[in-house]
């Protein structure tokens, strides 16, 4: 089958691009014509190892234009201008699309007006969207409510971001299937768009990340990792604050913060001004972007893997998946993108939600019960091998493919 898959951009490595492209090489592997469309392709920024061998076709640099008014008069709402541009980039980009194609996979939230373009106006072909995160304004409300009690939307704002979310599903959501990481994101997706959607586990390379035999910790002694891109929603201030009150009752902890933060630079400043204020800046290592080939050792180093994320979409973040394959145990929030996949105490230890309290205890817990601990690090390794490595995600979305296109060859 001749497929294209969309993605955003291509350039310093990110989940989204490990997924995506991790999925096209395991497609080729398994006789398919692969084609990745995308909006911004940097071949200087982006990780070799996940675009050799892939054909890739990206939007010129001088078609990425920057609006400045909608429809030529208004320079606000800025929700407007932005949703103007993203629509005139994906017609753009559908065109782009070979017309042989026979399958369209976007990913994104971004590029599934791409799909539709190309359905509507080129080809009508079998399109499936896998939705990482939900791009509805009704959405975001009650995801702004679950991080900030004191959050709220003006009535007459709500109403114009309602009929925005109107439009949104009747024009561009129009795909026949869509694909979710997560039941939160199957409840979503049935609750704010009508639909029904298929739950898959995204996967990772699992022979990139090696499992180290890991011994009980001793000495009261451990060093944690916190990982991904340093967005407010993982409230890793959570994690720091469980660091400090560990370290009051005796425990020597260190942390490395394993994420790029240098687009994110207000909340990295904020995190480290915080470990200073609690006297623990000493003890708290921001790496940054980590290269593909240090991940494993980074991994391997750490003793506890630690995600405070609240209300997460995703699924199971590829960081975390990537520790614990390297036998590196994990503490989680119970919204996190962990809920509903792993297990507490058999895959992973869970913390209530905005709770540096609980996560303390939790990481404490490790220290009390060794047997926990390593069991722990057995049972990550053993999960991520058996449900969440790429060949099985590959094979699982390939049935989907073919599902859809039988139906499209009988109709």
């Amino acid at each position: 089958m001749k497929i294209g898959i969309i993605l955003r951009k291509i350039k310093r490595k990110d989940g989204m691009q490990q997924k995506a492209l991790g999925l096209a090489h395991e497609l080729q592997r398994m006789g398919h014509q692969i084609t990745v469309y995308t909006f911004e392709y940097d071949p200087a920024l982006a990780s070799p190892e996940l675009t050799q061998g892939l054909r890739i076709v990206s939007l010129p640099r001088d078609h990425i234009s920057v609006q400045k008014r909608f429809l030529g008069i208004l320079r606000r709402p800025s929700y407007l201008v932005r949703w103007q541009q993203r629509n005139e980039h994906a017609r753009r980009l559908a065109y782009l699309v070979d017309r042989d194609t026979e399958l369209l996979d976007a990913h994104s939230h971004n590029t599934y007006p791409v799909s539709v373009y190309f359905k509507k106006e080129i080809k009508d072909i079998p399109c499936i969207w896998e939705m990482s995160s939900m791009p509805l304004f009704g959405w975001k409300f009650k995801s702004g409510k679950a991080h900030d009690p004191r959050f709220r939307v003006p009535l007459l704002k709500r109403f114009f971001y309602y009929c925005t979310d109107m439009i949104e599903i009747g024009k561009f959501i129009r795909h026949n299937t869509i694909v979710v990481y997560s039941e939160r994101n199957r409840e979503n997706v049935k609750k704010f768009i009508g639909r029904k959607s298929i739950v898959v586990q995204s996967g990772i390379d699992v022979e990139r990340f090696p499992y180290k035999e890991r011994k009980p910790l001793r000495d009261r002694k451990a060093h944690l990792l916190l990982t991904g891109t340093l967005f407010t929603y993982r409230r890793f201030e959570d994690a720091i604050e469980a660091v400090k009150l560990l370290i009051d009752r005796g425990y020597d902890i260190r942390v490395s913060v394993v994420g790029a933060y240098e687009h994110r630079r207000n909340y990295y400043e904020k995190l480290k001004n915080l470990a200073e204020q609690l006297g623990i800046g000493d003890r708290i290592v921001f790496l940054g972007f980590v290269p593909e080939e240090e991940l494993a050792k980074t991994y391997q180093n750490g003793d506890i893997v630690v995600t405070s994320a609240v209300m997460q979409e995703a699924g199971l973040p590829f960081t975390v998946s990537e520790a614990m394959a390297c036998g590196t145990p994990a503490v989680s929030a119970k919204t996190s993108g962990l809920a509903g996949i792993l297990v507490h105490r058999e895959t992973a230890l869970f913390a209530e939600d905005k709770s540096p309290k609980d996560i303390a205890a939790s990481i404490e817990a490790f220290f009390d019960n060794p047997e926990l601990y390593m069991k722990l690090s057995r049972n990550g390794r053993v999960f991520v091998e058996k449900h969440l490595s790429q060949k099985n995600y590959a094979h699982v979305i390939e049935g989907i493919f073919q599902e859809e296109y039988k139906k499209y060859l009988k109709a």
